[in-house]
C-alpha cells in the first residue's frame, strides 16, 4: 500500500513530538509531550476554529501546527483564527493547561504564501517566517530543522485525520485484510484504532466517535458489494465487522476472493495474495 501525500505530512509532523533511539523530535526537545489531533473551539455556541496539532509544554507555553496539502488553502485567515483563541478556551474546550495563546505554525508539502512561520516538507525541510516566532527557544528549534531529511519512521499510522473517502478506506484496508484472513469478528472501534495506531490516543473524543460512525459506513458498503463473504453487526451498543467464510484460513483461492473484493471496495489496481504473504 503506497503511502499518501497527507499521510507522509502528518507523520512527519507527529515524529517532531517524539523521541526515539535514533531521533529526538525539536518540540519534544522543548517539552511539548502532551498533544491532541482535530479539536474544536466554540464561541457563542458557534465553531469558531479548529486545530489540527495544538500542544502544550511544561510551562504552559502552546503550540498550534496547522497541516495541509491544500494549494488554494487561505491559511493565514486560519492561522489567525487559531492564534487569537485565549488560554481559558483552550484548557476548558480541550482540556490543556495553557498558559498564553498559541504559536501557529503552517506545515505543508509544497509552497504557500503566509505572514506566519511555515515548514515545507519534502524530501527535506525548509523553514521560511521564522522571525514570526517571538520566542526564540522555539525559533531556534523550527530553525534547526532546515535541511533535515523527513521520512518519518518513528510514527507508526496509516489513518490520519482529513482523508477523504478513498484514502480513508486504503488506510484501514490492511487491518481490514488481516482481520478476514483470520477470521476474526473486530469492532468497527478496533479497525479504526489498530490504522490509526500511534494517533489514537491522541485525536480528540468527538473526532474519534465522527471517524468510527465514517468507517462503520464504509464497513457497510463492502457488506452490500460482497455479502458472501463480510457481515457487519451491532452488539453491545457497539458495530461488529467479521469475514463470514470459514475455509479463509485455508483456502487460498477464498483469501484471493476476499482480497480481490476489499481492492475493489477502496477502488486499488487488484492486488496480489502474494503480497501479504502464506499466513
Amino acid at each position: 500500500m503506497s503511502e499518501c501525500g497527507k499521510v507522509k505530512l502528518w507523520r512527519n509532523a507527529l515524529s517532531q513530538f517524539q523521541k526515539t533511539t535514533r531521533y529526538e523530535g525539536v518540540f519534544y526537545h522543548l517539552g511539548y509531550l502532551k498533544y491532541l489531533l482535530q479539536c474544536n473551539i466554540h464561541r457563542d455556541g458557534q465553531l469558531f476554529t479548529s486545530f489540527d496539532i495544538i500542544s502544550v509544554n511544561n510551562a504552559g507555553d502552546c503550540l498550534n501546527l496547522e497541516l495541509t496539502v491544500n494549494e488554494t488553502k487561505d491559511v493565514d485567515k486560519q492561522l489567525t483564527k487559531q492564534s487569537s483563541v485565549t488560554p481559558p478556551e483552550i484548557n476548558s474546550q480541550i482540556g490543556l493547561s495553557a498558559s498564553s495563546s498559541p504559536v501557529s505554525i503552517l506545515v505543508t508539502n509544497h509552497p504557500l504564501e503566509t505572514r506566519f512561520c511555515s515548514i515545507l516538507i519534502q524530501e527535506s525541510a525548509s523553514v521560511s517566517n521564522s522571525s514570526a516566532i517571538a520566542d526564540s527557544q522555539l525559533r531556534d528549534a523550527v530553525e534547526s530543522l532546515n535541511g533535515v531529511t523527513m521520512n518519518a519512521p518513528s510514527v507508526s499510522c496509516q489513518l490520519v485525520p482529513e482523508l477523504n473517502k478513498s484514502e480513508r478506506r486504503n488506510a484501514v484496508s490492511s487491518v481490514i485484510t488481516q482481520v478476514s484472513f483470520l477470521g476474526d469478528s473486530v469492532t468497527v472501534e478496533y479497525i479504526v484504532s489498530m490504522a490509526a495506531d500511534e494517533v489514537w490516543d491522541h485525536l480528540s473524543a468527538k473526532y474519534k466517535n465522527d471517524l468510527i460512525k465514517a468507517i462503520r459506513s464504509d464497513l457497510e458498503d463492502l457488506c452490500k458489494q460482497s455479502p458472501s463473504y463480510f457481515s457487519i453487526s451491532s452488539n453491545g451498543g457497539k458495530s461488529e465487522f467479521k469475514c463470514k467464510s470459514d475455509s479463509v484460513k485455508n483456502n487460498a483461492h477464498t483469501r484471493q476472493a476476499i482480497l480481490t473484493a476489499i481492492d475493489k471496495w477502496v477502488g486499488n489496481k487488484q492486488a496480489s495474495l502474494d503480497e501479504y504473504g502464506s499466513q
